[in-house]
């Protein structure tokens, strides 16, 4: 009956909107995966949005950590509160549009721009590389690392690396130079707004994609970027694409893959404006490389925890950096650069749900006080000496959520 009743819904919605946007019916497909191709006829450029879902619990992708913790820059969520259960997410990849929602069972999806139908699920599933049992690798790495199955326990379940467009990963990343999140995806944006090709529009606003390596080398680039408050890294963006280029372009960056682990990291630090640690960030997050750690200042901080002796250096040595990636390799085996994303995530204070210490005190004190309230009312004395403890505690609780808001995202680099 079920079945049966969605068949009718389906069909009279085939019929209402190819009635509506007088197209032809055989554009339209309704039914599973909701899909609808808008043909050159009705005006406009070909276009078309899907509409589906994939069977993925949260343990496996939560999208509120992975699409937030420094890895891409092109995600945006509707909501501030991170934590709620009604989230959509807004990002570009694979040159469509993406709206991403989540249960604790699957992700649905709606696909906007593309000029044809195409296997959404597939490029979903690729996207966030899910043929990885994440599961399995968050119980071998809790096994050997205690500290590690703290984390997990708590707010850091479902973070796995994305596979990203290589060309896209390295130009964000040079942007992360001395930089935090929040200002490498402004960054990130206006090279889309100023040299990507138009998307689609929703809601009022246009997405573009992100600019080829032919835009990027346009004369101007560098002049436009230190406009637009990029500073030394507008001259690295515009130096790095005439190099990729020089070398063979998309198919120059893309056979880095094929390439040793090292080899591939040294051809990218030839790149101006790529050191060791944006290197390991592009090997690990778009050429394959699960073993690459990208050790920046949150990292550093975190493997003095479990090297002690590191502490004494005053600098990220090469030779400390090296330490600790064979360290950390030592102990969470080929995947150990995925494991190094839970860690690099615990110290991001943009994705931590909890009060702080201070504030939840006092949050119980109002509690206990306001207790103190009910038990006392008909004591006069008593309830103004409350009321005014309340108010005292309230202004605490609430001087301290302000100074918690006021820290911004701590820096990638």
């Amino acid at each position: 009956m079920h079945l049966l009743k969605t068949q009718t819904l389906c069909s009279t919605l085939n019929k209402w909107v190819s009635n509506f946007i007088k197209i032809p019916r055989e554009y339209i497909e309704l039914g599973p995966h909701t899909a609808a191709v808008l043909p050159e006829e009705t005006g406009g450029t070909m276009s078309c949005w899907s509409q589906s879902k994939i069977k993925v619990p949260r343990s496996e992708v939560e999208l509120a950590t992975v699409l937030a913790c420094g890895q891409s820059f092109r995600w945006k969520s509707d909501n501030e509160d991170k934590n709620s259960n009604n989230l959509e997410w807004i990002g570009v990849f694979g040159h469509h549009l993406w709206v991403l929602s989540q249960t604790d069972t699957e992700i649905r999806y709606k696909v906007y721009g593309s000029k044809k139908l195409q296997a959404y699920d597939k490029l979903l599933h690729d996207y966030f590389q899910l043929d990885i049992s994440l599961a399995k690798l968050y119980k071998q790495w809790s096994s050997k690392d205690s500290k590690f199955a703290s984390l997990t326990e708590v707010d850091y379940r479902g973070i796995r690396m994305l596979q990203q467009d290589p060309v896209e990963n390295t130009f964000s990343f040079i942007c992360s130079s001395n930089n935090n999140i929040s200002r490498i995806s402004q960054m990130v944006e206006k090279m889309c707004l100023y040299y990507g090709e138009e998307i689609t529009e929703l809601n009022g606003k246009v997405y573009y994609d992100f600019p080829t390596l032919d835009a990027l080398c346009q004369d101007g680039v560098e002049k436009k970027f230190r406009e637009e408050s990029f500073g030394y890294r507008a001259a690295y963006i515009a130096k790095s694409a005439k190099k990729i280029v020089e070398n063979g372009g998309h198919e120059w960056i893309q056979n880095l893959r094929n390439l040793e682990y090292v080899d591939a990291r040294k051809e990218l630090q030839t790149l101006t404006g790529i050191g060791r640690k944006v290197a390991d960030c592009i090997c690990l997050m778009s050429l394959g490389f699960a073993q690459a750690i990208p050790v920046d200042t949150h990292i550093h901080q975190v493997a003095k925890e479990y090297l002690p002796h590191i502490a004494k250096a005053k600098t990220l040595t090469d030779k400390i950096y090296s330490e600790i990636v064979d360290y950390f390799v030592s102990i969470y085996g080929p995947y150990a650069g995925w494991a190094h994303s839970v860690l690099f995530a615990s110290t991001l204070k943009h994705l931590k749900s909890e009060p702080n210490s201070k504030s939840k005190k006092a949050k119980e004190k109002i509690i206990k006080i306001t207790n103190e309230v009910t038990n006392h009312s008909n004591n006069g004395i008593i309830v103004a000496q409350v009321k005014t403890k309340v108010a005292t505690s309230k202004r605490t609780a609430l001087a301290s959520e302000t100074k918690k808001s006021k820290v911004k995202s701590k820096k990638v680099n």
